[in-house]
C-alpha cells in the first residue's frame, strides 16, 4: 500500500468513526475518545471490514483539497 492509499484509508476511517459516534454521551465519552482502547479497537475493526470489502456498499462524502503544485518557468532576457 502506498502513502496516498494509507492516507486515504486513515481519512476514511476518521469519517466512519465520526458517523458511528456522532454524539458522545458524557458517561461514554472516555470510551470513545481518540486514543482510548475502545476507539482504537473500533478503528481497527472498521479497517479490517474496509480491507475485506465489507464496506463497499457504504457511501461517504469527503472534501479533498487539491494541492497547488509549484509552477516552474524559465525567464530569459530578450535577445537584441
Amino acid at each position: 500500500m502506498d502513502r496516498a492509499e494509507m492516507n486515504a484509508e486513515e481519512r476514511l476511517l476518521d469519517v466512519l468513526l465520526r458517523l458511528r459516534h456522532p454524539l458522545l454521551r458524557p458517561s461514554r465519552a472516555m470510551l470513545t475518545l481518540p486514543g482510548s482502547d475502545s476507539y482504537q479497537r473500533s478503528r481497527e475493526k472498521l479497517r479490517q471490514q474496509f480491507r475485506d470489502g465489507k464496506l463497499d456498499e457504504r457511501m461517504v462524502e469527503l472534501d479533498v483539497r487539491e494541492r497547488n503544485s509549484p509552477q516552474f518557468g524559465i525567464i530569459q532576457q530578450p535577445k537584441p
